[in-house]
């Protein structure tokens, strides 16, 4: 809601966090970091960071989901 609203700050954050609690949570004994869940959250952050013209960020991030997404 906060990228269609053009808030990509508040989004950035919001996307910071769950990255966070995703890879707490597979530390955890879960195996949701290594589903589809990561993977996605990360290229949306990607093209968040895109939009605020952090481009060496959004291709780091658009890799890692790529990295992860073929491992499933």
């Amino acid at each position: 809601m906060e990228m269609s609203l053009s808030n990509f700050q508040g989004a950035r954050g919001m996307l910071r966090f769950g990255a966070q609690a995703v890879l707490s949570h597979s530390q955890l004994g879960s195996d949701t970091a290594d589903g589809r869940g990561l993977p996605l959250l990360l290229h949306t952050w990607a093209i968040c960071e895109w939009h605020l013209g952090n481009l060496d960020r959004a291709e780091a991030l658009f890799a890692q989901a790529l990295r992860l997404s073929a491992g499933t």
